[in-house]
C-alpha cells in the first residue's frame, strides 16, 4: 500500500514512475483495521483508544458490498509468524495458478519450498519482483534465490518501468492479498505490517488483469541465459544473500 511522500506520487526523479496497488475499504472491514491501529497506537504511546472513547473510535459498521474480506496484522512480538503461516498455506492450497508482486523478494526457505513445490505440482507459479531502481543489496539478494524457482518452473520477472512497490498475491482466480507485506523476512517476522485477504473471483480478476499489464513492463528471467550470468554476478548475490534475515 502508498505511503504518505512526493515518492508515492512519482514525484520523486531518484525513483521515477511510482507502482503501487492499495484497497478503499468500506463497511465492517474498517473496524478490524480501527482495531490494528488502536492496538499499534497502544503499543507506541500506551493511549487506550478503545477506552472512554470506544464509541467515538468504533462505531457501529454499516453493511456495504458482498466482498468477503477479512484485515490480517502481524508484529515483532508474539509467538505467531502469521504472514509467513498465511502465504505458506495460501500457495500450498493452489492448484492452477499463483501470482506474486512483491517490492523486495528475500523470503524464508520455508516460502521458497512452497513455490518450488506449488510449480513441481504443475501450478503456474509467477513472481514479479522490483528491480532498479530498487535498493540494489536487495535486488542482489533476490536475485540469489533465482536458480532453484527457475529449475522448479517458476517464471520471474523483473520491473522495469520503475518502483515497483506493489505486494500483493492471487491464487486460482479466487482468492487474493493485498497490503504492504514484502515477500521477505524483514515484512513477515520483524516490522508492523497489515494486508486484506479477499475471498472473491471478481476482485481477483481485476487483480490478475493488472498483474498482467505488469508483466508488459517487466523483463522475464530466462533460465537459460540466468545460468550463463558472470561468476562475479553470482559472488555478489551469494554475498547479499548472507544478510537475508535483516534484508
Amino acid at each position: 500500500g502508498m505511503n504518505v511522500g512526493d515518492e508515492y506520487l512519482g514525484r520523486n526523479p531518484n525513483y521515477g514512475f511510482w507502482r503501487d496497488t492499495h484497497l478503499k475499504l468500506e463497511g465492517p472491514a474498517v473496524l478490524q483495521l480501527q482495531r490494528i491501529f488502536a492496538e499499534d497506537w497502544y503499543y507506541a504511546t500506551g493511549e487506550d483508544l478503545a477506552g472512554d472513547r470506544r464509541e467515538e473510535f468504533f462505531p457501529p459498521p454499516r453493511e456495504c458490498g458482498d466482498v468477503c474480506a477479512q484485515v490480517v496484522a502481524g508484529a515483532p512480538h508474539g509467538d505467531v509468524r502469521v504472514f509467513e503461516t498465511l502465504l505458506f498455506l495460501a500457495v500450498n492450497e493452489a492448484e492452477e495458478q499463483v501470482q506474486i508482486a512483491t517490492s523486495y523478494f528475500v523470503p524464508p526457505e520455508s516460502l521458497v519450498t512452497a513455490l518450488e513445490a506449488a510449480a513441481y505440482r504443475g501450478v503456474r507459479v509467477r513472481v514479479l519482483v522490483g528491480g532498479p531502481p530498487t535498493r540494489f543489496w536487495t535486488v542482489l539478494a533476490a536475485r540469489s534465490y533465482y536458480d532453484t524457482l527457475l529449475q522448479a518452473g517458476v517464471e520471474v520477472y523483473e520491473y522495469r518501468k520503475g518502483m515497483l512497490h506493489s505486494k500483493t498475491l492471487s491464487v486460482d482466480g479466487q482468492w487474493c492479498l493485498v497490503g504492504s507485506v514484502n515477500f521477505d523476512s524483514r515484512s513477515l517476522l520483524l516490522n508492523f505490517e497489515a494486508a486484506v485477504a479477499m475471498h472473491d473471483s471478481r476482485l481477483t480478476r481485476q487483480l490478475d488483469e493488472s498483474f498482467q499489464q505488469d508483466l508488459r513492463d517487466a523483463i522475464r528471467v530466462d533460465p537459460e541465459a540466468w545460468s550463463r550470468r558472470p561468476r562475479s554476478h553470482v559472488l555478489g548475490e551469494d554475498f547479499f544473500r548472507l544478510f537475508a534475515p535483516l534484508l
